[in-house]
């Protein structure tokens, strides 16, 4: 081990929206491939990547700032603060591949600190299996952007690379094709505000992707990428789509009781973002945001929050 190499490093990981997502194809390995242009926001999980001198990986996950606080958002509901066992957690399954990928002799110490809701389309698990490979990579002094890793993170999970940013600098939002895992960074003309809700009940993304079809002629994402570019909250709202909605409310009645409550409160549009179960509203500004999102949890439809646009950061603090 290198004298400068780092004993362990912390990453905060951010969460996403899809502002858009149109299904273009099923593929023969049962995929789809689609067209999805995502935004990274301030909703974070914190991860801490270890080296460890045995020959295995540990993940021990939990929620910021505890269970109790959690399940009280949710007006009591238990099932949304259920995290997977260690041996299911994708942080687990992403550690174990990189030893392998990597021929690391090396085992892995890591923890989760959750805010980022489980089962919500917001991409957590993805952030934060990318948060780990990115974490494992400076450990062992691999660069973050090693085709290797991005193809490994793209093996892993569709939402994966897109939280690894993108090598020619800062990125808040990006374009994705393929199944997903194809980045291409997009600008944004300036901050962007959300009001998020998560319902007390979370869908399995396997079960919204059986139920969706692929249109006959799919949207193309070029309006979102230029409203986008302009930075006009009203433009963005106007080209918002989620060819996953339907299926999703289909999946679960709480979808349409949260777009009901969004859709009477002054948010410029609103949608489902990923599979769901999560959905959010563009806002003007941070203070409508955070006024919507104060009265949409006193409505106990779930857990609302205020958010807003953020750059994907590279790992900043090392421990030794």
């Amino acid at each position: 081990m290198h004298a400068n190499q780092p004993q362990a490093v912390e990453i905060n990981t951010p969460a996403k929206l899809n502002l858009f997502l149109e299904l273009l194809d099923r593929r023969a390995d049962g995929f789809h491939e689609l067209e999805t242009v995502m935004v990274a926001i301030n909703r974070f999980d914190r991860i801490r990547v270890a080296l460890s001198d045995s020959d295995d990986v540990r993940v021990e996950c939990g929620w910021l700032p505890h269970q109790a606080a959690v399940v009280e958002r949710y007006r009591g509901s238990q099932a949304v603060a259920t995290l997977p066992r260690s041996q299911d957690n994708l942080v687990t399954r992403a550690l174990e591949q990189f030893r392998q990928r990597f021929s690391i002799a090396d085992g892995f110490r890591a923890s989760i600190a959750k805010t980022i809701p489980a089962g919500a389309g917001m991409g957590g698990a993805s952030s934060d299996a990318a948060g780990a490979l990115r974490a494992a990579a400076k450990l062992c002094q691999i660069d973050q952007h090693d085709q290797r890793l991005l193809q490994l993170a793209g093996e892993l999970g569709s939402d994966i690379p897109f939280f690894f940013g993108s090598p020619q600098g800062s990125m808040s939002a990006a374009i994705a094709t393929g199944r997903g895992e194809r980045i291409d960074p997009v600008s944004i003309g300036g901050k962007l505000h959300f009001v998020v809700v998560h319902p007390p009940e979370s869908v399995s993304t396997a079960e919204v992707y059986r139920r969706c079809q692929v249109p006959s002629r799919p949207s193309s994402a070029a309006a979102m990428l230029a409203a986008l570019v302009g930075g006009r909250g009203t433009q963005i709202a106007s080209q918002l789509l989620n060819r996953l909605s339907e299926p999703a409310r289909a999946t679960s009645e709480w979808i349409d009781r949260v777009l009901s409550a969004i859709a009477r409160t002054p948010v410029l549009g609103y949608q489902v973002t990923g599979s769901g179960s999560a959905c959010f509203g563009v806002c003007p500004n941070a203070a409508v945001a955070s006024r919507i999102a104060h009265n949409l949890q006193a409505a106990g439809i779930g857990s609302a929050f205020a958010a807003h646009s953020v750059c994907i950061a590279s790992p900043t603090r090392d421990m030794g």
